[in-house]
């Protein structure tokens, strides 16, 4: 307690003494205001005096004199305990340690510990008032420095500069009634007067050792080059000791950054941190995380062979309007020299780098793309993580033909299910697509996708205007190839270019006007280029199934987006050297400047009489149903291989017995009908 602090002594030449039961950090707060109170007599007052234990005759005594003999042999028992306990302190033994980490200079290291000392015996400091207006902080650096034997300007350097004080948040200045409350430190700390601090627990507190990663380096193989290029990066920066090394990876989340960074930093033999999001179970914000990895960075410094990772980096990293509306000046200011002066290599994650500052991305020392990854990588990763469970035939294949199931959602959804599956095939299906559903929800408001519907149409089962044959032919040859298929529906144009892929063996990366089409400005140029840039990764024919949604002609287009939207989709087709098919059903309707710049305009038509009679045939044959030769002798118009597609769906739902010619020929009289709005007569020939 206070009135504890001093007690009568019949001993002392001064007749006061310590207590004797007062902690060491006491003991060192007491050598402060007894300095303080020396050099600067304004400061003594007779509520702090009496507060320690004087008597009235000396607080008197102590406020009239100049140098009191009192204080000047406290202040001389004060020192001498200090020298003593020293070596048996709790608080300095942990406190030593935690600086010699982060490297700490001797004057960092008064000012550190003269923050934590004061601030844990504040109720000593409680009238121990400082100036009042925040003109004269001079003056608060002046009675600091006082105390811990520092000049005055070199304490405000410390704060003004680039010390470690500031830039790891160790102490901030702030203003406070008192001299101890002019400065504040986080309270994890306060963990350094525990007798029961270890290291160890100090370091997790900003960093935990990152778990190994769940991939192989097979698992980015439509990466291989930036793969190997990073690993490449890394190892260099470890073995020259590289100042300034930083990968800036991005992409759309659960697509394996965390894991990329995991992987390549374990190839390297690097001791990987990874930068504390939590602390006592709460979400820190993006300053504490800066101030965290920087600490990270001092503690690890002498450490070559460690890699830090910066995950969900999206807030840490100003963006662009930030730095154009000067709201984050002082921040960028301060990340720009982390990135060009950091010691230890790190890997900053983040969702998009669309808004982020392009000084900013300029100074990364390299910059990747995580996206999905191709429907084959994430199939042969499903195969792995559900070897041994029991599936529905095809239903891999289903699952990552959907471009929203990500590596993670992969792991996700096996790990969450242990214990549940059974060797019933179909039970496992269901419970897997129970807890995958929701989550698909939540997204986009669509459950899991259903497989296409997986149609053997030959390529004589096409009505085209050109030799489908020969063009097929010369693909074969080249695949810098730009074609559009048009023509009414259902004539085969988007299976066209199914076909083309399967005949070639290449991936089909099939985009829905649905996948472009943005709420926001510019949402729908990204989407554009990012549909090219999979396909050049992927290796895929791309297909832009009905195009005629956004490619319209420019000509008086009144929407300013709907221009820039169009011209985005020229100048991506321009760069592409793949193999390229868009489909439609209105090519009238398609920009001038688009149509020209495609190698084959092809008309797919509604079926001839003889491509009709042997679809016919084709479907009658399959369902065992007895036919004369003139059934086929029919003046069948306006058909297409959907129409017979949807007629074997409707026969598939009869029994054996109701199904005849008759039921065959009344499908197609109803699709018939359809089309042309009347009632047709099949025509005898």
């Amino acid at each position: 307690m206070l009135d504890q602090l001093i007690l009568r002594s019949t001993t002392s030449v001064c007749g006061y003494q310590l207590n004797p039961e007062i902690t060491d950090e006491a003991v060192t707060s007491a050598c402060w205001i007894f300095k303080l109170f020396l050099r600067f007599p304004r400061m003594r007052n007779s509520r702090a005096l009496e507060s320690y234990g004087f008597d009235t005759d000396a607080v008197d005594q102590l406020i009239a004199e100049d140098k009191p003999l009192i204080l000047s042999e406290l202040l001389h028992e004060a020192e001498q305990r200090m020298r003593q306990s020293i070596s048996a302190s709790v608080f300095e033994r942990n406190f030593s340690e935690f600086c010699a980490l982060l490297s700490l200079k001797p004057i960092e290291q008064k000012m550190f510990r003269f923050a934590l000392v004061s601030n844990y015996c504040s109720f000593m400091f409680e009238h121990v008032h400082a100036p009042f207006y925040l003109g004269r902080s001079a003056e608060i650096y002046t009675q600091v420095g006082c105390c811990i034997d520092v000049h005055p300007d070199a304490l405000e350097n410390l704060f003004a500069g680039d010390s470690a004080l500031k830039s790891c948040n160790l102490v901030k200045k702030v203003r406070g009634p008192n001299l101890a409350e002019q400065f504040s430190h986080p309270g994890i700390f306060d963990n350094l007067f525990s007798d029961r601090c270890e290291m160890a627990s100090m370091l997790a507190i900003f960093s935990q050792p990152a778990m190994a990663s769940n991939l192989t380096p097979v698992d980015f193989q439509h990466i291989d080059p930036e793969f190997r290029l990073v690993d490449n990066l890394l190892k260099r920066a470890i073995k020259s000791r590289q100042v300034g090394c930083n990968f800036l990876i991005f992409g759309p989340p659960g697509t394996g950054k965390t894991e990329f960074a995991r992987l390549v930093s374990a190839m390297n033999g690097a001791n990987v941190q990874e930068i504390s999001a939590i602390r006592n179970e709460e979400n820190l914000g993006s300053k504490d995380r800066l101030h965290s990895y920087q600490i990270c960075q001092r503690i690890y410094a002498n450490n070559p062979e460690t890699v830090i990772i910066f995950d969900e980096a999206d807030d840490v990293i100003p963006s662009a309007l930030g730095v154009q509306l000067g709201n984050v000046d002082q921040q960028k200011q301060a990340l720009h020299k982390i990135l060009e002066s950091n010691s230890v290599p790190c890997f900053w994650l983040c969702n998009s780098v669309a808004n982020i500052d392009p000084a900013m991305l300029r100074r990364f020392t390299q910059i990747l793309m995580l996206d999905v990854p191709p429907t084959s990588m994430r199939l042969t990763m499903a195969k792995r993580i559900f070897n041994g469970v029991q599936l529905a035939e095809g239903w891999l294949e289903r699952l990552c033909l959907d471009q929203r199931v990500t590596p993670a959602i992969l792991e996700r959804l096996r790990s969450n299910s242990c214990g549940l599956t059974t060797d019933n095939a179909g039970e496992n299906t269901q419970l897997f697509e129970m807890m995958l559903n929701p989550l698909l929800i939540a997204m986009d408001g669509n459950e899991l996708r259903p497989l296409p519907l997986k149609t053997a149409i030959s390529i004589d089962s096409y009505n085209a205007d050109h030799h489908l044959d020969e063009l097929l032919k010369g693909l074969r040859q080249t695949t810098d190839v730009k074609i559009c298929l048009y023509g009414p529906p259902g004539t085969g144009k988007s299976s066209f270019a199914a076909l083309i892929a399967s005949l070639l063996n290449m991936p089909l990366l099939k985009i829905q006007a649905s996948d472009l089409l943005g709420s926001y400005v510019g949402e729908t140029e990204k989407a554009i280029a990012k549909s090219f840039r999979q396909a050049r990764q992927q290796n895929a024919v791309l297909l832009f199934d009905e195009v005629d949604t956004f490619l319209l002609s420019r000509d008086g287009a009144e929407k300013h987006w709907h221009k820039t939207m169009v011209n985005e989709f020229l100048s991506q087709l321009d760069e592409f050297s793949g193999l390229f098919v868009c489909t439609t059903n209105f090519i009238e309707l398609l920009d001038k400047a688009a149509l020209r710049r495609f190698d084959f305009k092809i008309k797919l038509n509604y079926l001839s009489e003889e491509q009709c009679a042997s679809q016919l045939s084709a479907l009658v044959s399959e369902f065992g149903i007895e036919h004369a030769q003139s059934d086929f002798a029919l003046d069948l118009q306006r058909l297409t291989p959907a129409d017979f597609v949807l007629a074997r769906r409707k026969l598939k739902l009869l029994t054996s017995a109701a199904i005849d010619m008759d039921t065959v020929i009344q499908y197609l009289l109803d699709e018939q009908a359809h089309k042309t709005g009347d009632s047709l007569e099949l025509v005898l020939h």
